[in-house]
């Protein structure tokens, strides 16, 4: 940029041809007008933080709380068909009777835990001896129990 110059012209003090009162007080009050709004912006932050931590913190209880309702309703309708069933399974000794069975011995591992998909399989498995099969009855039972909550 060959020939091209800047040129720089002297600027005036803020002070020179006014009076420096207005100015003063114009910046004090400001001044005043941003104090006071950064000591609102907080509280009315902090207000909003909490309304949305709150209700955050609400929505996650209730999806839990739905969650809960859902799967102890599931595990209720599995072990309830189940019982039903293996009783018909036992009253009947038909193969209709048995592939009953096997489906809800099928839901009932997906949606039952270990112990109780445990003491399922031994029931399976005790066809043959009484005494077996009334331990592994007593066993369903209490694992039905302490899954469900409803009874020790």
């Amino acid at each position: 940029m060959k020939g091209s110059s800047v040129q720089i012209r002297p600027t005036r003090p803020f002070f020179q041809g006014t009076t420096i009162v207005p100015r003063i007080t114009s910046a004090i009050s400001c001044l005043g007008y941003y104090m006071n709004t950064a000591l609102i912006i907080p509280f009315l932050t902090a207000f909003g933080i909490g309304s949305i931590t709150t209700a955050l913190i609400q929505h996650w209880f209730t999806t839990r709380a739905k969650k809960d309702a859902r799967s102890f309703a599931e595990r209720k309708e599995a072990y309830v068909g189940l019982l039903q069933a293996y009783h018909r399974a036992a009253v009947e000794n038909t193969d209709a009777a048995a592939k009953e069975f096997a489906y809800w011995h099928m839901r009932c591992d997906l949606v039952a835990p270990l112990n109780v998909r445990t003491a399922i399989q031994s029931i399976i498995e005790t066809n043959e001896s009484m005494t077996a099969r009334s331990r592994a009855h007593e066993q369903l039972q209490s694992a039905l129990r302490s899954d469900l909550s409803i009874s020790q």
